[in-house]
């Protein structure tokens, strides 16, 4: 009876390892059989300008006198990627990941795709319900001493720069539930630009300050699909610096309005920069110039070369003031909503 009884105990416990065994195996089986996963491999275009119709050569003819080179304008690579995902009749769903991609879970077998890097502050999505109008845009940003350009007729909103923003789009993408990931090459583009903004003070250098200015008529955003920037321009306002015995300035855009990706011939537009000048009297000093001709050439990133100015005697003396000048003293700068 003993030996029976150990018996039936043995096999028993057999019985009960080979069991979880069995189940362990099943479930993990299971786990990956009915998630649609993708192994999402992301390289990154670092480039902070793209030539137009070889209008412009920076990389092999850079300017002097700049103060920096042609690589130190590169962007560095993101921090994190995101996957906006499309199916017909559903929702959109927004997956996270690393920043040169991985296994990534998605949510359905057939879909479209939109890549962005996630890590920007002031970009901003609009229109993300539909795969083919979903736009990149910026923050609005108002500032109370600037009226606008006397070489624009038109009333433009005023923005703040954008972030560093990358790009990439898959317009049809057929995944299967599979314990092998379906390999997803991803080749993100930029689509945001700097422009060098390089003005020579000829003279009274000593006396300026703080510097910031509007860059007039650029794009308001980029069709996130397609890469086409909007028809709707906007004034970028943006911060500067007094380098040497010039004015320069780095800033960041979508580039020319209604331009297409990839190019073709495109309409020349009106383009304006304005520079405000804080001296160190607390008095301000503006400058307004017409740089149609040197943005029609370079719609996505480049060089403005200003002429000089020059700031008087007159304006910059003291006046025995002693003015100290701070941020403070610039007025109070506001983020508003735009719609687009």
């Amino acid at each position: 009876m003993k030996k029976t009884f150990y018996l039936c105990l043995v096999l028993c416990i057999a019985a009960m390892l080979c069991s979880c065994e069995h189940k362990e195996l099943c479930y993990n089986h299971h786990e990956h059989a009915s998630r649609y996963e993708a192994d999402v491999a992301a390289t990154y275009t670092l480039a902070w300008e793209i030539p137009y119709n070889n209008l412009t050569d920076y990389i092999h003819n850079w300017p002097s006198g700049l103060g920096f080179s042609y690589n130190s304008l590169l962007p560095e690579k993101p921090e994190g990627l995101r996957a906006i995902s499309y199916a017909d009749d559903r929702l959109p769903a927004i997956v996270n990941m690393p920043v040169d991609g991985g296994v990534a879970s998605l949510p359905y077998s057939v879909q479209s795709l939109l890549f962005i890097n996630n890590d920007t502050e002031y970009i901003r999505i609009v229109n993300d319900d539909s795969y083919s109008e979903a736009m990149a845009t910026t923050r609005g940003r108002s500032r109370s001493s600037y009226n606008g350009s006397p070489y624009i007729s038109r009333n433009e909103t005023t923005v703040s720069p954008p972030d560093m923003l990358f790009g990439a789009a898959i317009g049809y993408f057929d995944n299967i539930r599979s314990a092998t990931p379906k390999q997803l090459p991803v080749d993100m583009q930029p689509l945001v630009f700097t422009y060098v903004v390089r003005c020579p003070i000829t003279h009274g250098v000593e006396y300026a300050g703080l510097v910031r200015g509007a860059l007039a008529g650029m794009a308001s955003g980029v069709n996130l699909s397609t890469g086409s920037t909007s028809q709707t321009p906007v004034t970028i306002l943006f911060d500067g610096d007094v380098t040497g015995n010039a004015v320069t300035a780095r800033i960041r855009s979508f580039g020319a309005p209604g331009f297409p990706y990839p190019e073709y011939s495109r309409a020349e537009g009106v383009y304006a920069i304005n520079l405000e000048i804080l001296l160190k009297n607390g008095k301000t000093v503006k400058y307004d110039f017409d740089i149609s001709g040197l943005m029609n050439k370079q719609p996505r990133g480049g060089i403005i070369q200003l002429p000089g100015i020059e700031i008087s005697d007159e304006a910059g003396s003291s006046n025995g003031s002693g003015f100290n000048i701070s941020v403070d003293d610039w007025g109070d700068e506001q983020d508003i909503d735009i719609t687009m």
